[in-house]
């Protein structure tokens, strides 16, 4: 097993995984290519308030990451106990 949040992320991205989380802080650096791939293959990422990542803030974490594809994303956040999205 890889503990990289950005190799899984790619999984996910390339469809090998179903979902990944984390509810831990993260750095910009270490999420932003893999929320690009996410992104491109249409998949649903987001923090878990339930809010779209942005980059280049002041302060440059995240409390987390939720990531999987459109249709399994309402599950995830009922399984985690999100709240619902914000757009």
């Amino acid at each position: 097993p890889c503990g990289s949040v950005a190799y899984k992320l790619s999984l996910v991205a390339a469809g090998r995984a179903s979902a990944t989380w984390t509810l831990v802080p993260k750095s910009e650096w270490d999420i932003a290519a893999g929320v690009a791939l996410l992104l491109a293959a249409g998949a649903e990422v987001r923090l878990p308030d339930g809010a779209r990542p942005r980059f280049n803030q002041p302060v440059p974490r995240v409390t987390g990451l939720v990531a999987s594809s459109r249709e399994l994303y309402p599950a995830i956040e009922r399984l985690l106990g999100l709240p619902e999205r914000v757009d």
